[in-house]
């Protein structure tokens, strides 16, 4: 009998440290995803105001300048590349 009460015993306390990693561990999974949510709708909503507010010219201008980055990050990841092989 003892044995037994040992081992509901020791189960019980698992059971309550599992619980005390798990709730939280849920808690801030939950609160994560909201806070995801409600910012991509934020942002969602702020890129289509500023869609709305510059002109096409700009929206022109900041293409441009999104292709010449990727230009550039592109060229430097092969000159990153090359460069142990060039000495």
């Amino acid at each position: 009998m003892t044995a037994f009460i040992v081992i509901v015993a020791t189960f019980g306390l698992f059971a309550l440290f599992s619980a005390a990693i798990l709730i939280p561990y849920l808690c801030a999974m939950a609160t994560g995803r909201a806070l995801t949510w409600v910012f991509q709708v934020e942002s969602d909503q702020a890129a289509s105001e500023a869609n709305e507010l510059l002109s096409p010219e700009h929206l022109a201008e900041i293409d441009a300048l999104v292709v010449s980055s990727q230009r550039m990050a592109r060229d430097a990841q092969r000159r990153a590349d090359a460069w142990p092989a060039v000495r």
